[in-house]
C-alpha cells in the first residue's frame, strides 16, 4: 500500500492525475535529476510501465507537475494579494509569493540543468505561463518582451538561491522588488505593464 493508496479501476484522467500528484509529492524539495519513474510509480501505486504509457518520459511528467505548481501559485496570489493595495505594494507582494513558491519546492523545476528540466514540454509550460502574463500586461510584442525580462530576473534569483542560499526571504524580496519596480513602474508610459499600472495611468490621464 502506498501513501496514495491503490485503486483497482480509475478513469484515464483520474489515473493520470493520480500519477501527477504522486510525482509532485516525490519531487518535493529534490533535484528532478535524482527522481526516478520507479519512485513515482511506487508512490502512485502503479507500475513503472503505466507511468511511461501515460507520459512517455520524465520530462513530460515534470511539465505536468510544473503546470500544477504554476496553478497553485496563481490561486495563492489571487487569494492573498489584496486588490485594493497600491500598485507598488501589490507588485512587491507578488514578488515575495513567487520567491517563497520558488524556493520551497519548485526551484529545481524552474532552474534545473538536467536533461529532463530542459525538456521541450517543460519549456512549453514556461512559455505558456509567460504568454498568459503578457496578455494581462497588454497583449502585444512589447508586453511579451517585458514579461520575458521580468521572469528572467525572477528565475535568475531562483538560481542564485539554489547556489548560495545566503539571503533570507525579506532581503531577497527587497532586492528583486527594487530592481524590477524601477522599470515596471515606468512601463505605463508605453501603454504596457501590470493591469493595475495601466489602470492607474488611465485614471491619472482622465
Amino acid at each position: 500500500m502506498t501513501e496514495l493508496g491503490v485503486s483497482a479501476r480509475l478513469e484515464p484522467n483520474e489515473r493520470r492525475n493520480q500519477i501527477i500528484i504522486a510525482a509532485d509529492a516525490v519531487l518535493a524539495g529534490r533535484d528532478p535529476a535524482e527522481v526516478t519513474f520507479e519512485e513515482i510509480a511506487e508512490q502512485a501505486g502503479v507500475s513503472r510501465a503505466l507511468v511511461y504509457n501515460y507520459f512517455g518520459d520524465k520530462g513530460s511528467l515534470l511539465a505536468e507537475v510544473l503546470q500544477r505548481r504554476f496553478q497553485e501559485l496563481e490561486d495563492r496570489t489571487r487569494a492573498e494579494i489584496d486588490g485594493d493595495l497600491p500598485p507598488a505594494e501589490r507588485f512587491r507582494g507578488v514578488i515575495r509569493l513567487w520567491l517563497e513558491w520558488a524556493r520551497s519546492d519548485s526551484r529545481r523545476l524552474l532552474a534545473g540543468t538536467d536533461h529532463a528540466s530542459q525538456h521541450p514540454a517543460v519549456q512549453e509550460v514556461r512559455r505558456q505561463r509567460f504568454a498568459a502574463l503578457a496578455v494581462e500586461w497588454g497583449d502585444c510584442p512589447e508586453a511579451r518582451l517585458a514579461v520575458t525580462c521580468v521572469m528572467a530576473v525572477l528565475e535568475a534569483a531562483t538560481r542564485d538561491e539554489i547556489e548560495n542560499a545566503d539571503l533570507d526571504i525579506d532581503r531577497m524580496t527587497l532586492v528583486v522588488y527594487t530592481l524590477l519596480w524601477t522599470g515596471v513602474s515606468a512601463l505605463d508610459e508605453l501603454g504596457i505593464g501590470p493591469p493595475e499600472r495601466r489602470a492607474n495611468a488611465i485614471s491619472l490621464a482622465d
